[in-house]
């Protein structure tokens, strides 16, 4: 018996004007998704396109900093001489350079990277790792801080050593400050001492204490009336300089206090904890502003000279100004790859240097933006 077989027609074949249909729908719906797609893709290639603008634009427009290469080591302390006509750079490698700053933007524009053989001087006899440097009010010395508690006062002009003064044993950043008269020299002691100096004759003056622990800033007044300590024992203490009496223990602090800086009017005083910058009344020792990172740890302060500016360095690539009566973050300063030890206005307030653990000093034109 033949067995019947019943084949079934596709039914494409039997329906083909709705599989005509059907083939066309899913093509426009296969144009929509490819349209849709294709609009996402350009949509994305557009806000590369505008991002990369952008950041362009903000690279173009962000202020590029002279840099000054050829250290071979950190730079710990940055300073401008009282006339603003040089700029010296102390490195843990145990050598000041000091810098012609009248070749800025005329020789040395912005932008500008300059070597160690354009440097204008290298000061004799130096050996050790160098922590701090200061002009005297006069522009006629420099002194040098060693991390072996040693300091060194030589000729700026020269580089001829002219005082050799012995502190209190090691210190791992030991700071100093020369009086606005320039007849003393205070130091941070590492046996929790702030030492007083005689600066022509280097005859120990006075030795103020009353921390805890090591001291680890120092910072005179305008007026010269007063002198400011930091420790590690997290406060900052006010001394009397004729007599050497304690007249203030600020204990608002969180951690060492590694830099102070007065204001230009001496009415508030400025110190970072390795962390906060903070700012205090001078004469009651009430926070006035706190300063903080949205991440990292403020190093150092320095005020502009008309008071308005703080500005400050991190173990962030950043240089940061900030305004000092309100604490907005005014403008920042990018270029520097490692932690900033030091920051210092010139004293026309056009410049800020920056020294950092980059081996490199930067020197940021502030000009259009201090005023």
């Amino acid at each position: 018996m033949q067995e019947n077989t019943i084949r079934s027609t596709p039914w494409y074949r039997t329906n083909r004007w709705q599989a005509g249909f059907c083939v066309v729908v899913g093509l426009v719906v296969a144009c929509v998704v490819l349209a849709g797609r294709l609009k996402d893709l350009q949509e994305q290639v557009r806000r590369q396109e505008a991002e990369k603008a952008r950041q362009l634009a903000e690279a173009e427009a962000e202020p590029k900093p002279i840099t000054l290469m050829g250290h071979t080591s950190s730079i710990e302390s940055v300073a401008f001489s009282p006339d603003g006509q040089r700029l010296a750079c102390a490195s843990t490698a145990g050598k000041i350079t000091v810098y012609d700053t009248a070749k800025f933007n005329s020789e040395w524009p912005p932008g500008s990277t300059l070597w160690g053989n354009l440097e204008s001087l290298k000061l004799k006899n130096l050996s050790g790792k160098l922590t701090c440097v200061a002009f005297s009010p006069n522009g006629q010395r420099l002194a040098a801080a060693r991390s072996d508690g040693t300091i060194q006062v030589c000729d700026a002009a020269t580089g001829e050593e002219l005082l050799m003064l012995k502190g209190y044993g090691d210190h791992f950043r030991m700071m100093l400050a020369f009086s606005p008269d320039g007849e003393r020299l205070a130091s941070a002691g590492a046996d929790n001492t702030v030492l007083v100096w005689d600066a022509a004759t280097g005859e120990e003056l006075q030795s103020l204490k009353g921390h805890t622990r090591s001291v680890s800033s120092v910072a005179f007044s305008p007026d010269g009336q007063r002198l400011a300590s930091g420790s590690h024992d997290q406060t900052v203490k006010v001394w009397d300089t004729a007599t050497g009496r304690e007249l203030l223990t600020i204990k608002g602090c969180t951690n060492t206090v590694v830099s102070l800086a007065f204001s230009p009017d001496g009415k508030r005083l400025a110190s970072v904890d390795m962390g906060e910058a903070k700012l205090w009344d001078a004469a009651t020792g009430q926070q006035a502003l706190k300063l903080k990172l949205d991440s990292g740890a403020i190093f150092c302060v320095a005020f502009s000279p008309d008071g308005r500016w703080l500005a400050t360095g991190s173990n962030q690539p950043l240089v940061l100004v900030w305004d000092a009566a309100t604490g907005q973050k005014m403008h920042a300063f990018k270029g520097h790859t490692h932690v900033t030890w030091s920051v210092a206005f010139s004293p026309d307030g056009n410049w800020l240097a920056s020294g950092g653990g980059d081996d490199t000093a930067k020197v940021w034109d502030v000009t259009p933006r201090a005023k």
